[in-house]
């Protein structure tokens, strides 16, 4: 009984907490960037060697027999969309996207992950890379990520970023190690005019099926996160660092001690962000350890803020710091109606009071899921997303002043 009293008193909190957040909704009209004849799906954003964003994402033939990697620079608010073919044949799915990165001098790098089920392990696959020295004119045939390219493990969920040496640097979940609980989490970067090279273990017992997040902040601090198995049953976040550009890496250490006790797949990870100006880091994670949904805390370097609930019944959080001390927080929520339910993409603010704000909303009854966001200019941010299911599925971005 005083369990059952606690739960319906911290519900009640939530929901008074919730409904005192401030909120503004602008659901007008977004932009469609994928193809009206192709599935779009996959979007993920990343930042060329000038720091202006760039949009990559799926396409799919409607019956889903072949996908390759999409991208898009923008010009006067106009995406300028390019295609990688090398990349045809990646297995789409929403957790673990193909990425694009850009090495300081202009190299661009496209990953894909590719699911290749053998008898002995239906979640085998592989995790290749393209290069392209000419503007994604032309791209180099696909390598290997990792030095293990034995075809009956499982690796997947991987994150790219570029280094404080301009060089690219990747996080992958890996399965070589067959006598564990978990994956194990890979670090490694690229060399001056090649690929990868020398590649790290840097966490041990890893949720499979959670995306991780790689980031550098201001201070060329390499950061990843990432789902940790705890004692074999709690699935609870964790961080680690690099201050050596990735040539070592502390202990990982948990952002949140929320417990969540599961023996399965939450399908959802968390996203790592930096305030330019103060270089406090900033995460956004989804758990059911407690209340269910989107929290968001932040750290000093020492150690993680107690934890703020952002939203219910809702996953896939994205996160961005602004110079301000402002942080700018994506997520889709599911919304439950008499006449059916719809998932909607939200964008709230956070400052470094506390303060919050909804800046966007996509609009109701249209299903919208899996959004990202970054850094547009000065005084804008854009949010692409998912919008439709199945075949109607298509990918949608839209500007947003702030």
């Amino acid at each position: 009984m005083h369990r059952q009293i606690m739960r319906i008193f911290g519900f009640s909190i939530a929901l008074i907490y919730l409904a005192s957040c401030s909120a503004t909704s602008n659901n007008s009209t977004s932009n469609q960037v994928s193809s009206e004849e192709a599935v779009g799906s996959g979007p993920f954003f990343t930042y060329d060697h000038h720091n202006k964003p760039v949009l990559c994402w799926i396409e799919s033939t409607k019956d889903f027999a072949t996908s390759q990697l999409h991208y898009a620079s923008f010009h006067k608010n106009k995406p300028r969309i390019k295609t990688v073919k090398k990349t045809r044949g990646l297995s789409p799915y929403a957790e673990c996207m193909p990425k694009i990165a850009y090495k300081r001098d202009g190299t661009m790098l496209a990953m894909i992950h590719k699911r290749k089920p053998t008898p002995k392990n239906k979640f085998a696959g592989c995790i290749q890379y393209s290069l392209s020295s000419d503007n994604g004119k032309s791209w180099s045939p696909l390598k290997f990520v990792h030095q293990n390219t034995s075809v009956h493990i499982g690796r997947s969920y991987f994150d790219v970023e570029r280094l404080p040496n301009g060089e690219i640097g990747v996080v992958w979940l890996d399965g070589r190690k067959k006598n564990q609980n978990g994956s194990t989490l890979f670090f490694a970067s690229t060399e001056k005019g090649a690929g990868f090279e020398n590649e790290i273990e840097i966490g041990q017992k890893v949720c499979q099926c959670c995306r991780t997040d790689l980031h550098v902040s201001n201070d060329n601090t390499i950061h990843a996160v990432f789902r940790d198995i705890i004692q074999d049953s709690i699935r609870d976040f964790a961080w680690v660092s690099s201050t050596d550009s990735g040539q070592s890496f502390g202990q990982p250490r948990i952002v949140s001690n929320d417990n969540w006790v599961i023996n399965g797949c939450p399908h959802s990870g968390a996203a790592i962000s930096s305030s330019p100006t103060s270089g406090k880091l900033h995460v956004a994670w989804y758990t059911r350890g407690g209340m269910p949904g989107i929290y968001f805390t932040s750290s000093d370097g020492a150690s993680f803020e107690q934890r703020t609930l952002m939203d219910t019944n809702a996953s896939h959080p994205q996160i961005i710091g602004w110079p301000n001390g402002t942080v700018y927080i994506a997520w889709d929520k599911r919304i439950d109606k008499k006449d059916g339910a719809f998932n909607q993409v939200v964008v709230s603010t956070i400052d470094h009071l506390g303060n919050r704000t909804t800046v966007f909303s996509t609009k109701n009854n249209v299903t919208a899921t899996y959004p990202v966001i970054a850094k547009y200019s000065d005084y804008e941010i854009i949010v692409a997303w998912v919008q439709g299911k199945g075949e109607n599925a298509n990918v949608r971005y839209k500007i947003i002043e702030v």
